[in-house]
């Protein structure tokens, strides 16, 4: 089974290969398979650089080293141990995204509950410094661009974060619950909201750029949440489909890609593609190439798809 979670300019990409507890990094070049290591591997710069984690630590691995980049620090005076840690995101110029999670190491009087106290952290490869961004919400997410622009959930907001400048990324109408999954080079963002009510409910993917938030809709069904965009604003994601039952408002779930305002079944595009069904498209890069998951004949495999140009 293989999940390919991120992809760079030059085609190489980066997810997981195996089942639980046997998960092993891996990444693809030229569609030939390398473990890189156990754990998983999130995203990967132009250089090749992959980030992601093992045995709960946040670890860069490049030219066949493991780089350990730790934890946030503890603070003071305060009832918290580190659980984990995990890179989500690198740039080309080495500089890491991620979350510590934090757990209570007693329960305080008068406290929150909470069991995770996830934090947002990001590793500056020239300074080789950790810097604590804040409380990192329900998402656990986390992408940054080459920039160093990063999108997150800070506190209770979506965001973008500039060095030290924090935007929140405020929903249309009919929306809450704003949640970052990635961010291109030209700083736009996208992510997943919650439909209210009178939107008719579930979850919608959404791109957000130049201060405005857009719906993108779904294949039909009710849900959909983007993962990945590139400078030309071109959306990848996942959505349900449009249920074949009276009883259920959602069909099977199907990659997607959204350009041009307009979302499209991957399914629909694909040539040469017997037996397979593509269930999420998890990253896309400038040159348009795609990677994610789904089926070939009912088992699960990692695809990557690269656009063919159309004859004359």
């Amino acid at each position: 089974m293989g999940q390919a979670l991120a992809i760079n300019d030059g085609g190489m990409v980066a997810g997981t290969q195996g089942r639980y507890p046997g998960v092993k990094a891996t990444v693809w070049k030229k569609g030939v398979p390398k473990n890189v290591g156990p754990g998983y591997a999130y995203s990967i710069s132009n250089k090749g650089q992959i980030a992601g984690c093992t045995n709960g630590h946040a670890v860069v691995w490049f030219s066949g080293k493991v780089i350990n980049i730790g934890a946030l620090p503890v603070m003071q005076n305060v009832p918290l141990k580190v659980y984990d840690s995990l890179a989500c995101g690198i740039n080309n110029q080495g500089d890491v995204v991620g979350i510590t999670d934090f757990v209570p190491t007693r329960q305080v009087k008068g406290g929150s509950g909470k069991s995770f106290f996830p934090h947002v952290f990001l590793y500056t490869h020239g300074q080789k410094q950790m810097i604590d961004l804040g409380d990192a919400g329900v998402s656990g997410t986390a992408a940054i661009n080459s920039s160093g622009q990063i999108a997150c959930e800070l506190g209770d907001s979506a965001s973008l974060w500039t060095a030290g400048s924090q935007m929140p990324i405020a929903p249309p109408s009919g929306f809450y619950n704003v949640s970052a999954e990635g961010i291109s080079d030209n700083s736009s963002i996208v992510g997943s909201m919650t439909a209210s009510a009178s939107s008719g409910g579930g979850s919608h993917a959404f791109i957000w750029s130049r201060g405005y938030t857009l719906d993108i809709g779904t294949l039909g069904g009710r849900n959909s949440v983007a993962f990945g965009v590139n400078a030309i604003n071109q959306v990848v994601g996942t959505a349900s489909t449009r249920s074949a039952l009276a009883k259920s408002p959602d069909g099977p779930q199907h990659a997607f890609l959204w350009q041009h305002g307009r979302m499209t079944d991957l399914n629909s595009l694909t040539t040469g593609a017997s037996g397979w069904v593509l269930e999420s498209a998890n990253a896309i890069n400038n040159f348009g190439q795609i990677a994610g998951h789904g089926t070939l004949n009912g088992e699960g495999h990692a695809f990557l798809l690269t656009p063919v140009k159309p004859n004359h």
